[in-house]
């Protein structure tokens, strides 16, 4: 199921970098004021690849230590077994000695055998480390022969997703939406025209959190998957996990407009042609949206590079 949602989530990102922008599309193409946060910007395709990538890698970390705990346990209990099995042989050969001790020889030649055999719990340990290495060469041989073909994608470099070509600008922000409070978010403009805002309700990240940190806020949380999990059916990549990767407000830059308020606040306005039935109650609506920045010197940037 993992390896699906990787290989889903990659044919989307090479489907999306032939994908034509909205914004340089004919005139007569609408924008569906039902579904604003839906964006095939492929920055945010990449981003969410790119996490899913690194977080299937850290669950499989995670798996990797939690079986090597439970093989070691295994591995002792194999060793205690051995020592007890031992132990109740020499008393089972000893006990069937006495009940039939009109038999021949031999049951005294067996008793010698196990009794000159006596062995440490370390050499017990070695003769089982002996099989499973054995297990092990075997299987990597019946591995070898189902190896896979070579990898197209061998040479992509899974770097972080705020270091992509495919980003212009990112910062920490606040925001505050027509009857709603101000909210932190972590603000990112993409080389697509594309305005992202993501929603970070983590009370530590505040407007000076460097965009780095504050990104990390937005990875899905990892599941240890151990067998307590596994019993109440917690599992990775499961439904909404990438909720959080998936902008909570996003604005198409050819349809803003970008207005100062004050030394570190400004407006971004967006026009949202309508479809469907309330297309016959106007022709298009407006979404505004208020922007805090930390600095005036942070709000002339982002007026500057949004509007130029």
């Amino acid at each position: 199921k993992t390896e699906q949602e990787v290989a889903q989530a990659w044919g989307t990102y090479l489907n999306s970098k032939s994908t034509p922008n909205p914004d340089r599309s004919s005139a007569g193409s609408t924008t569906d004021e039902s579904a604003p946060k839906t964006s095939v910007d492929p920055w945010v395709i990449e981003m969410q690849y790119r996490v899913a990538v690194a977080y299937q890698n850290h669950a499989w970390e995670k798996g990797n230590d939690e079986l090597t705990k439970l093989f070691a346990r295994v591995k002792e209990e194999e060793i205690t077994r051995r020592m007890n099995l031992r132990e109740f042989l020499v008393a089972f050969a000893q006990r069937q000695q006495r009940l039939f001790f009109s038999l021949p020889g031999i049951q005294n030649e067996v008793l010698e055998e196990l009794v000159g055999k006596e062995m440490t719990r370390k050499e017990i340990e070695k003769a089982v480390q002996r099989i499973i290495d054995e297990r092990v060469k075997n299987s990597k041989r019946d591995l070898f022969c189902l190896r896979f073909g070579e990898d197209d994608f061998a040479d992509f470099n899974l770097e972080s997703p705020l270091a992509s070509d495919l980003l212009s600008k990112a910062k920490v922000v606040r925001r505050k939406t027509h009857g709603a409070d101000w909210s932190v978010c972590l603000a990112v403009m993409t080389a697509d025209s594309y305005f992202h805002l993501f929603e970070i309700k983590s009370p530590n990240v505040t407007m000076a959190t460097t965009p780095e940190v504050a990104f990390t806020m937005l990875a899905p949380r990892l599941i240890i998957p151990n067998g307590d999990n596994q019993m109440l059916g917690k599992t990775n990549f499961g439904k909404g996990w990438g909720d959080p990767l998936t902008p909570t407000e996003s604005l198409i830059l050819s349809k803003c407009k970008a207005k100062r308020l004050n030394d570190v606040s400004f407006e971004m306005t967006e026009s949202i042609t309508t479809t469907g039935a309330s297309k016959f109650m106007s022709k298009s609506s407006r979404r505004k949206i208020m922007i805090e920045t930390q600095t005036k010197e942070d709000t002339d940037d982002w007026i500057q590079i949004l509007t130029a």
